[in-house]
């Protein structure tokens, strides 16, 4: 029976991607990023608790998203996220990134194998025995002892 469920290996080094798109429709507080990421994969992917938070720190310290303070609708005071502009750019840039390596993969599983050039092969006898340079140093060692 096949597993549906993405592995973390698979998609390693894209947390940050995930937690901006889920704040690219607006502000929220981290549960509500979980959530977004987990409804987006299907529930087919799960960010690991410290992966999510140690990511979600260090998007604040690059400043690619802002945290603030207020309460929601049921009171409590949270801390809320929201995507900045440097995010944004960074974000568009991630998304590119994205687009040329889903290709280059795709190419390599469903593409056809291309033919390299063969190249010239030159005779030996044409070129210095490759071991010559290595002859004369052991050559010259032996003469000094």
């Amino acid at each position: 029976m096949a597993n549906n469920y993405i592995s973390a290996e698979m998609i390693r080094g894209h947390i940050d991607t995930f937690i901006l798109l889920a704040l690219k429709s607006g502000d929220k507080d981290s549960n509500d990023i979980r959530l977004d990421i987990e409804a987006r994969s299907d529930n087919k992917y799960s960010v690991k608790q410290g992966t999510f938070y140690s990511a979600m720190q260090r998007l604040v310290k690059q400043n690619y998203i802002t945290e603030y303070r207020s309460s929601a609708t049921d009171g409590i005071r949270r801390k809320y996220y929201s995507l900045s502009e440097k995010g944004r750019k960074f974000l568009t840039g991630s998304l590119a990134k994205w687009d040329t390596s889903r290709d280059f993969i795709d190419e390599m599983i469903d593409g056809e194998v291309k033919a390299k050039p063969v190249k010239e092969i030159v005779a030996q006898d044409d070129k210095d025995d490759e071991f010559e340079s290595l002859k004369n140093i052991v050559s010259a060692s032996d003469d000094k002892e």
